[in-house]
Order: structure tokens, then C-alpha cells, then sequence
């Protein structure tokens, strides 16, 4: 059990170290493993889903005004993990039992006592599993000495139609299918209807993706050759890390008052410049 338990809060501590984003459905592309033989359950790690952010601070056509010392304009382009680590509860449910003379009543006894929410509760995301073709998050309830008993739902929030609950096993061995899980079986459902949870989905910066981009142009004030006024542009490159401090920087020169300049795959159309400030357009990227 302890084994099955250091999975399951390793999985928690490490989603929920990077939540950044408003409670949303994920959207999951990895795989994670069938039952072996149909009737067993196993519990993987969370899939994660990766996607490509691009941010500009500017848009094509604008007509801007940058002070000396100023971004001109900023581009971050990225890749980022989405995984879901947590589940908000849409409304009121509580787990459900027989009672005497076959009547419904709220399960009051045993690990299905614990398996109850109210609206807006959180719940963390212990794992997910795969069953016929399907994804299932696997929403964690502690059941204090009964240990942890876990509800698939789906991405949409709906539990899954029937053997919805599970249990960890005493002394657990994380196999190649996961964690092994037992099937609790449930004679009436949760008192709810449609999506029972929203689940919540943490971003994280991919540090081993290629193409991270972060850059700047910052107008940087004029001085004066023998070409006349002269106009600096310093161009910036940041780390993946998130720091301010530029990993590299260049100080580009450009002669005139007025001009359309490349830069970077950049066309800028200057139309004033001063020593305290450069007005432009970015006309194309």
C-alpha cells in the first residue's frame, strides 16, 4: 500500500507544480494501456498533450510610438505540456447504497462513504486509465483507513457508464500496465446527472523542445557620424528559464530620419524619429 501511495502523490506533486491555466477539458494524445485482461484495472501516469504557443505584442499595420529604452516589439514562440491535474466538482453528489428492504440510501460505511462532494470542491487527479478506446481520469478521494478510491470520468467530466469506482491494492508493484487497481462494485450510482467534474489543466514550458524563440527590439535613442543622425534598434535574446536578463543582445544602426528597414524578417516602416522616441509600423513578419 505505501508503494501504491508514493505513486500516486508523486503523480499529484508533479501536475500540480506548474498550474497556470483556468479550469478547462484536456485535450490528450498520448496513450495509456489497456486492461490486460478485461476485467483488471491499471493506473498510469496522466498523458500529456503538447501544442505550440506563438505570443507577438504587436500587429501588422499599427501605427506605434516606442519612448528611448522601450520594447518596439516582442515574439515568444514555444512549446508547452498540457496535463490535467485536478478536478472541480459542478455540483452536489454523494456516492449511493442498498439499504433495508432494497431501498437507496446514502452509503454511510466503508471506503463508498467517501466518495461525496459539493459544488466548487477540488479533488486531485491520482491517474488516468484506458478502457475500450476510451480515457478515463481517475479523481481521487481519501477514504481515511480505507486508503484511496478512485472515480473515472471522462474528459468531459461524465463518470464512466458502469464500474466507475476502484481501489488501490495492498502492497502494489507499478507494473509495465501501471498500477493495479480493484474494481468496486456499486448497486446504485452517484446521485447525479451529466458532467460531474471540470477538470483542471496545468501548462508547463517543454525544456527540450527545439524551437523556443524568445526575442525583443527595443528602440535605444540616436547619435551623430559623419552619415548624420543615426538611430539604435538593440536587438534581445532571452532564456528558456523565464529570466529578464538577456542571454545575448546586439545593438543595430540605422542612418536617416525616415526610412523602411529590415530587421530580423522584420519590414518597418519608420515614419518619425527622434533621440526620445521612434514612431513606425511593422508592415510585415
Amino acid at each position: 500500500m505505501q508503494k501504491f501511495l508514493t505513486f500516486t502523490a508523486l503523480i499529484a506533486v508533479v501536475g500540480l507544480s506548474a498550474c497556470t491555466g483556468q479550469p478547462s477539458p484536456a485535450r490528450v494524445s498520448e496513450p495509456v494501456y489497456d486492461s490486460a485482461d478485461g476485467r483488471s484495472l491499471y493506473m498510469d501516469k496522466v498523458p500529456a498533450s503538447t501544442r505550440t504557443v506563438l505570443q507577438k505584442d504587436y500587429a501588422i499595420g499599427a501605427r506605434r510610438v516606442a519612448a528611448s529604452g522601450e520594447r518596439m516589439l516582442s515574439v515568444k514562440n514555444y512549446t508547452v505540456s498540457d496535463r490535467v491535474v485536478g478536478a472541480t466538482a459542478l455540483g452536489d453528489f454523494e456516492q449511493r447504497c442498498s439499504g433495508p428492504s432494497d431501498s437507496i440510501v446514502r452509503c454511510e460505511n466503508g471506503s463508498m462513504a467517501y466518495v461525496r462532494g459539493q459544488s466548487g470542491e477540488r479533488f486531485s487527479v491520482g491517474g488516468a486509465m484506458r478502457q475500450g478506446g476510451n480515457l478515463y481520469y481517475l479523481v481521487a478521494f481519501d477514504a481515511a483507513d480505507h486508503g484511496v478510491i478512485y472515480a473515472a470520468a471522462d474528459a468531459r467530466g461524465r463518470l464512466k457508464p458502469s464500474g466507475y469506482l476502484a481501489k488501490g491494492v495492498s502492497n502494489a508493484e507499478i507494473t509495465e500496465l501501471g498500477v493495479p487497481l480493484l474494481p468496486v462494485a456499486t448497486k446504485a450510482p452517484i446521485a447525479s446527472e451529466g458532467s460531474l467534474f471540470r477538470f483542471e489543466v496545468a501548462e508547463e514550458i517543454d525544456p527540450l523542445a527545439p524551437n523556443f524563440q524568445h526575442y525583443s527590439l527595443q528602440y535605444d535613442g540616436t547619435t551623430y557620424d559623419h552619415r548624420g543622425m543615426v538611430y539604435h534598434i538593440l536587438y534581445r535574446e532571452y532564456r528558456r528559464d523565464g529570466s529578464k536578463t538577456p542571454l545575448f543582445e546586439q545593438s543595430l544602426a540605422f542612418a536617416g530620419e525616415t526610412s523602411t528597414i529590415d530587421v530580423l524578417g522584420f519590414r518597418i516602416r519608420v515614419h518619425d524619429v527622434s533621440d526620445k522616441q521612434i514612431v513606425y509600423t511593422v508592415q510585415r513578419d
